[in-house]
Order: C-alpha cells, then structure tokens, then sequence
C-alpha cells in the first residue's frame, strides 16, 4: 500500500548501507506511483552514485531529474505558485530537454486532482493543517499550496481537468495541433 511503501523504501535502502530521510522515501515514493521495480532501480541508482551523507529529498529531485536543468517538479511548483514567466522558462527548458509532453501533462493533472480533493475537503470542514500531513505536502510547500487553495474554488480546477483531456488529444495526435503549443496555452489557463 502507498503509506508502506516510504518504510518499505528506507528499508530496501539499509541493504545498499544507504540512508534514506523520510521526506525523500516520500518524494521517490510519489515518483514511482507504486512501482516497487522502478523503486528498486532507483535504489540501486542511488547506491551506483554512492552518496556519502544520508540521501535527502534534494538529492532524489537531483538523481530524478537526470542533471537536467529543470524538473517537471520545478515546472509544477511554479504553476501552483503562480509565476507565470518562470513557469514559461521552465517549460521552454523542459522542451529543449527533451521532455515528453505525455508526462508533463500527467504531472501537471496529477497535482490538480490532489489540489481539487484538498479544496473540497476545506470546504466540508477540514483544516488546511490536517490536509497537509494527509497529502504529505512538505513544509517548503505549504504556503505556496495554501496561497493556491485560497485563490480557486473546485469547479475551476476540475474545468482545468477537463480541458487537460483536449491537450491529451493534441499530444498524442488524435486531434490536430503543436503538442508544446496546447501544453503552453494548458499552463496559461491554470494560472489566469
């Protein structure tokens, strides 16, 4: 199950004698959408690279992010954070990088669903503080995350959810259009 697999991930660590923080058995854990091969590979991954200090959640957005100048983590943080000019960078760079528009897509979406769950848990009562530790959102994210629940409702969100279905289409060629472009106008719309 997702809340054994962190533990599950610090364990399998011990037997490389690696150290793996929480936060970053979380952060890997949310990566691997309960892959335990890919968490396995990503273990092994770290063990080849041989980090002398306990592996942080810095150090897993490192090793994901295959020394790219981005992430798509970093691409997410600033959409949710509302900076629209350096979600554009990030974005143009993630292109340049080599990115598929596939996952962006998946990411952005992925963190939508979470953000609309959230808010509808506040609106039924729920305090911001309880949905923190529930979704496991780190504390550098907090305020970021609760200056984006402040400023949408649910019906917003999912109207983004539903408009990600058309950019799908685009990006996988069922529908005509610039993958990247769709992907540029998709972000522009979440943050207006």
């Amino acid at each position: 199950p997702r809340e054994q697999l962190p533990q599950w991930i610090i364990n399998r660590a011990k037997k490389y004698k690696l150290q793996v923080n929480p936060d970053a058995a979380n952060l890997l854990t949310d990566y691997i959408e309960g892959n335990l091969v890919a968490a396995a590979q990503a273990i092994e991954k770290l063990y080849l690279l041989r980090p002398t200090h306990a592996i942080d959640s810095q150090f897993i957005t490192a090793v994901l992010a295959d020394e790219s100048r981005f992430t798509v983590f970093d691409l997410i943080e600033n959409i949710v954070g509302g900076d629209k000019s350096r979600t554009f960078h990030i974005l143009n760079t993630l292109r340049d990088d080599g990115s598929e528009p596939v996952l962006i897509l998946w990411a952005i979406t992925r963190e939508l669903r979470m953000l609309a769950d959230m808010r509808q848990q506040l609106n039924q009562g729920q305090t911001v503080e309880t949905l923190f530790q529930k979704y496991r959102i780190f504390a550098k994210r907090q305020a970021v995350v609760r200056r984006f629940l402040n400023r949408t409702n649910v019906e917003s969100i999912w109207q983004q959810l539903a408009h990600a279905a058309n950019v799908d289409r685009i990006i996988k060629g069922a529908a005509p259009g610039n993958s990247w472009e769709a992907l540029q106008l998709y972000c522009l719309r979440i943050l207006s």
